[in-house]
């Protein structure tokens, strides 16, 4: 009959297309959108004129040690730390900053000529970033590529050694998970401080943002700008930038570090055969060659 259609008849074998393996399809790479970008500044005023030489063995100190840096990230829990208690961040590091006014500072050649920077202790501020990451902190702390992966959690933005001063010399940003836990990361600059001396200047922030809190203490900034973000992020949609969580972590930067205890007599020896000493030392406990050269940074 008319418009009657015929099938050619079914053998049994299955259509090429139903013998193609289906391929399960790929996560999506889970995203860091970067919520507001701000200037932590000192709550006082820095006396003027303050500097801090950056003492090397052999000058000029060469460009690629401008981005030398220490990262260090710190895990809070959503129980242990509820969100509330982040509104004072931002306040609580101003305050820290007025005891190390150095990580406030910009680097800057000096004007002997010789090739040597020194820091300028200001109040031109450090670097500080609020953002959301498309995880929990349970599934992030279990992945196993957790090392690469934190440096979307403490970014860098390296150092120009043509207008220096307009580079901060510390990096700090606030990450909440989607299971409400947060992360505070933190990259510094070598030339700043040693990886003691950043632990002093966090230990600091932790005591003053705990104080700040209990007194329920006023400083100049008003809090209520901040208010939303934390009690009701969901409002606060709007996105500077997004970019992959593993994005930026092939900065081909890999270290450990190693930290040894000694005797207060040896801190005023020789420094380095004390140093010379740990290289050793800690040559042997990472199973790598021993370096032939090295920095010595003597913090004060």
């Amino acid at each position: 009959p008319l418009g009657e259609l015929r099938y050619p008849p079914h053998t049994g074998e299955p259509h090429a297309a139903d013998r193609a393996p289906k391929m399960a399809a790929t996560p999506a790479t889970p995203q860091v959108h970067i919520e507001s970008i701000q200037t932590g500044l000192p709550t006082r005023a820095i006396e003027p004129d303050r500097t801090r030489h950056i003492a090397v063995t052999a000058p000029p100190l060469p460009e690629t040690a401008l981005q030398w840096r220490l990262r260090v990230v710190l895990y809070y829990s959503a129980d242990d730390a509820p969100w509330e208690e982040g509104i004072w961040v931002r306040e609580s590091l101003g305050e820290a900053l007025c005891f190390f006014p150095e990580m406030a500072g910009r680097l800057r050649r000096r004007a002997d000529g010789d090739g040597s920077w020194e820091v300028k202790l200001n109040d031109a501020g450090v670097r500080f970033q609020q953002a959301t990451v498309e995880m929990s902190m349970e599934a992030f702390l279990a992945d196993k590529d957790r090392a690469r992966k934190e440096a979307a959690l403490a970014p860098w933005v390296d150092v120009s050694a043509e207008d220096p001063d307009m580079c901060s010399l510390l990096f700090m940003q606030l990450n909440r998970f989607q299971d409400g836990g947060y992360a505070m990361g933190v990259s510094c600059t070598v030339l700043l401080c040693d990886p003691l001396s950043l632990a002093r200047f966090l230990l600091t922030w932790a005591r003053t943002h705990k104080e700040i809190k209990e007194q329920n203490k006023l400083v100049l900034r008003p809090m209520m700008q901040y208010m939303a973000y934390f009690e009701r992020p969901e409002i606060c949609s709007k996105r500077n930038r997004s970019f992959p969580i593993d994005n930026v972590a092939a900065d081909g930067v890999h270290a450990q570090t190693v930290l040894f205890r000694t005797t207060a007599g040896a801190a005023t020896g020789d420094l380095r055969t004390l140093a010379a000493a740990c290289i050793d030392q800690a040559s042997k406990e990472l199973e790598v060659d021993r370096v032939s050269r090295f920095t010595l940074v003597v913090a004060p």
